[in-house]
């Protein structure tokens, strides 16, 4: 077995916390005391609660707590597969092409009075010419705006960083600071060797402590002209540098450090606030349809290439839950669903070879549908060209 790697912090750690992760080799993560400032969050309304994970223990806790935190990051840093490792269960798709989350995905993580709410947000990026990619980049600095905490996910085995690139991260730390944040470095199981991981946090928390001065100048002219204006800022506004592999699950030390960390946070919380799922068991407003359309657009970017997945509108035409009163099992739940695309070049990739693709489609997500609503599936996928009239 390979000796863990002792990760010293880049300054001195008020609270340290030790981990022995036999997958990152990782035995110290650096740990500091963060406060926050609660702020609305701005979330779905009118929602559907249909669908409820676990067991209702029935007990209505009192002096509930909610901590809102939005997950933010470049593309492709893991952000969604965060999502689902904090949560326990895959709420939002994963896949290696940009842009697959391009709504906010909620969800939640109830433990004893204190709620949790999580909203994976679109990938950041500020060098984007297109409107879809500025609108994205505005949708993830809203929902930094109002939330009490945000995690800024940064792909640790990124081996170059760009002029672009560093300026995306500048800019979602600069929009970060409008709350308390944590920086998760995540993907760390790729980075090799582990020392490279000091180097990655010294370069990103000096960042992130830069963009903090920044923002206190920029609420405080006055304090830009002081002539004693410290090279750091307070530890209180520090962020926390946490590491992760969010492939693990809920399982890795990193990311049980991560909820171990808002739970405290949300716990030192003084003000009571109500929860917002009603149930603790529950972990989504996600209905059964979100969730279905969610992992068959997962297997839609991973299946298809370059830009196609975008391109393909998912309906239900139908899904229920068909119960038969002398069957003993869960029933069958009974899934058609339409891929609808504008051009016949797209409908041809779909039914190409006999439908081989649709094939490839179902058989990814039936399994994995099976695991999440623990019964039978029937899964009907149907590609379709939409007309003129139909747009």
């Amino acid at each position: 077995m390979m000796k863990p790697l002792l990760l010293i912090s880049r300054c001195r750690p008020r609270i340290r916390r030790s981990l022995a992760s036999p997958s990152n080799g990782i035995s110290i993560i650096e740990r500091r005391c963060v406060s926050t400032d609660p702020r609305p969050f701005e979330v779905l309304e009118n929602t559907n609660f249909d669908l409820e994970d676990g067991d209702s223990d029935g007990d209505e806790p009192h002096n509930k707590k909610r901590l809102d935190i939005a997950i933010v990051g470049y593309p492709n840093a893991g952000k969604s597969q965060l999502l689902n490792a904090l949560l326990g269960t895959k709420v939002a798709a994963v896949s290696r092409k940009r842009h697959t989350t391009r709504n906010g995905i909620l969800g939640v993580r109830t433990q004893d009075s204190t709620q949790l709410v999580f909203c994976d947000t679109p990938g950041f990026m500020t060098h984007v010419n297109d409107k879809v990619g500025r609108d994205l980049a505005m949708t993830a600095k809203g929902h930094m705006r109002n939330v009490d905490h945000s995690l800024v996910v940064i792909d640790a085995a990124k081996a170059k960083l760009s002029p672009d690139y560093t300026d995306t991260i500048r800019s979602l730390l600069w929009n970060a600071a409008s709350t308390k944040f944590s920086i998760v470095l995540n993907k760390v199981d790729l980075v090799k060797p582990k020392t490279k991981l000091l180097d990655a946090a010294q370069v990103f928390g000096s960042m992130a402590d830069q963009m903090i001065l920044e923002k206190m100048k920029h609420a405080n002219p006055q304090l830009a002209q002081h002539p004693n204006l410290p090279h750091t800022p307070p530890p209180a506004l520090m962020p926390e540098i946490f590491y992760t592999n969010a492939r693990q699950g809920q399982n890795d030390p990193g990311v049980q450090d991560v909820i171990h960390h808002l739970q405290s946070v949300a716990d030192d919380m003084a003000e009571y606030r109500d929860w917002f799922l009603p149930e603790a068991h529950m972990v989504t407003p996600m209905d059964y349809a979100a969730r279905v359309e969610e992992i068959i657009r997962e297997k839609l970017y991973r299946q298809l290439h370059r830009e196609v997945p975008h391109q393909i509108l998912q309906r239900n035409r139908q899904c229920e839950l068909v119960r038969n009163d002398t069957d003993s099992t869960g029933g069958v739940l009974v899934i058609h669903q339409d891929l609808l695309v504008r051009t016949k070049a797209h409908l041809q990739l779909l039914q190409k070879s006999g439908g081989t693709n649709l094939l490839r489609i179902h058989d990814a997500a039936v399994p994995e549908l099976r695991r999440l609503f623990q019964c039978e599936v029937l899964l009907t996928l149907t590609a379709k060209l939409i007309t003129k009239n139909r747009r």
